[in-house]
């Protein structure tokens, strides 16, 4: 059996399942919020040992082999943690934050020796040790320094700035969310900023040709091109999204050496799957950015008629067979 440990709404974890339904396969869907917004038990005893029911229907554990780790550690999708009162109940509500996810957690080390698409074991990934690691296995990568202080700023060339962490991170205030954005730094701006501000990580802007979203998927890649500079709005990160006049996206071809460079970096990060993103500079050099093991990849299904969701589903249906 297959278990899909997901949020409410991801919408290739709903593509993936009417293909596994199409193949016949044993599933089962657990959602993060189902173990706060639902009834849910989780019995750890002599028998039947670890037992997990919600909504009076219990996950037969013992029948799982394979399983997709999908977004599961979501808590902005819990309409309990969503509604919590606010004010003087904020370390009231960061603990019932930090109960959840003790929760899921649990569930994740619990099955720690199924077959894992991706493994959640080290994730999230360290976005620094990852560019490292990239470097170290010769990829290029923009000039990148971690500072606290204005004068290590270069100004040797043009530079943008970055969450350290991990992306999905969100500010939320008055009933608004505010999204880390990559972001140019010009010359106007850096006389703004004071001499000294929380460590930010800063990096070579790049001139590019276009953006390169590689999905992997157990030694399979697929190259889709984002050619977010044509629209000032995403010119330097392209999920600044316009709606009105969507970036035009197409299938690229990923040239053997930066394919042999991408199996070699998941290897070297335990990753049988994951969105890896890319700058193909004017120079014509690929430079590595980031990796999300748990990305989109629907997004480029559509506009690269790429079966990536029904891939997503053979490979654990064979992970359950196998």
């Amino acid at each position: 059996m297959v278990l899909i440990l997901t949020s409410s709404g991801d919408y290739s974890t709903d593509c993936v399942i009417d293909w596994l339904k199409y193949y016949q396969a044993k599933f089962i869907r657990l959602n993060s919020e189902d173990l706060i917004d639902e009834r849910f038990k989780i019995f750890i005893g002599q028998s039947p040992g670890l037992s997990i029911t919600v909504n009076d229907k219990m996950v037969p554990l013992h029948e799982i082999k394979a399983i997709w780790f999908r977004k599961f550690y979501f808590t902005n999708t819990s309409a309990f943690i969503e509604n919590f009162p606010v004010g003087r109940f904020r370390k009231e509500k960061m603990l019932a934050i930090n109960q959840q996810k003790s929760i899921l957690k649990f569930i994740v080390l619990s099955l720690k020796d199924k077959k894992w698409l991706p493994r959640p074991f080290d994730l999230p990934l360290n976005k620094p040790y990852v560019v490292y690691q990239a470097l170290r296995i010769g990829m290029k990568i923009p000039q990148t320094i971690i500072t606290n202080t204005k004068e290590y700023i270069s100004s040797d060339y043009e530079i943008i700035t970055k969450s350290i962490c991990d992306a999905t991170n969100v500010i939320s205030s008055s009933g608004r969310r505010y999204f880390g954005f990559t972001s140019e730094i010009n010359s106007n701006y850096i006389g703004m900023i004071p001499n000294t501000f929380s460590p930010s990580m800063i990096q070579e802007k790049i001139d590019k040709a276009y953006e390169l979203r590689i999905f992997y998927l157990c030694g399979e890649i697929f190259g889709m091109a984002i050619f977010s500079q044509s629209i000032d709005q995403t010119r330097v990160d392209f999920r600044k999204y316009n709606w009105e006049k969507p970036n035009r996206y197409e299938p690229v071809s990923v040239p053997k050496e930066l394919k042999d460079k991408i199996k070699l970096l998941m290897n070297v990060l335990k990753l049988n799957t994951g969105s890896l993103d890319f700058i193909k500079a004017k120079d014509g050099n690929y430079y590595f950015l980031e990796i999300n093991p748990t990305g989109q990849f629907g997004m480029m299904e559509g506009p690269c008629n790429y079966p990536l969701h029904k891939r997503v589903a053979q490979v654990l249906v064979a992970m359950d067979k196998g």
